[in-house]
């Protein structure tokens, strides 16, 4: 095969987002959200993101194969600074994102989200940096309720966001030790 043909079949190459000066990961996320974008975290930059088995079987909306992505530029950027592959399966590698929903005295909805991982990760220094995948919304499906989405199809990210620690605007939480199963 010439080397012309060789380079035809490469797939076109991610084109990495660079912020300026001053300007906030968490800004640029919501651009892309609001016009008409998911995001996708992951600590590695992925060209193609292909369908998967949700790690976190207790989710009702994520519990098949897809590609999962979210509205949420917090959500996103957490996912993308966990490293989970720094220990081993059998460890207690939870990553959790919590809301509590109150209702006030005249009837408001307020919603708070806790971001919170195992001891374990926090020890093993698992909070890296990562990249925010940018991803057309065209083959997801919104899960109602939620900032969640899932795609059936490979994925190409339009653009990928390198983001780092501090670019997580709340505080991390650590959940309590998980009981030994018997």
């Amino acid at each position: 095969m010439t080397k012309r043909l060789q380079n035809l079949k490469k797939p076109p190459q991610i084109s990495e987002y660079h912020r300026t000066q001053g300007e906030s990961i968490w800004d640029v996320c919501q651009k892309f959200i609001d016009t008409g974008y998911v995001l996708h975290g992951s600590p590695s930059k992925i060209e193609l993101l292909e369908p998967r088995p949700v790690e976190d079987a207790s989710k009702g909306f994520g519990t098949d194969t897809a590609v999962f992505a979210v509205r949420s530029p917090a959500s996103a950027i957490f996912s993308a600074i966990i490293d989970r592959r720094v220990l081993p399966e059998n460890a207690d590698r939870r990553v959790k994102m919590y809301h509590i929903r109150e209702i006030d005295d005249y009837g408001n909805e307020r919603v708070e989200t806790y971001y919170a991982i195992s001891k374990a990760l926090k020890n093993a220094r698992a909070i890296k940096g990562g990249w925010v995948h940018v991803l057309p919304k065209d083959t997801f499906i919104d899960d109602p309720g939620s900032s969640e989405c899932k795609s059936y199809q490979p994925v190409r990210p339009k653009v990928v966001i390198p983001v780092k620690p501090e670019d997580f605007p709340f505080e991390m939480h650590i959940l309590p030790e998980e009981k030994p199963k018997k």
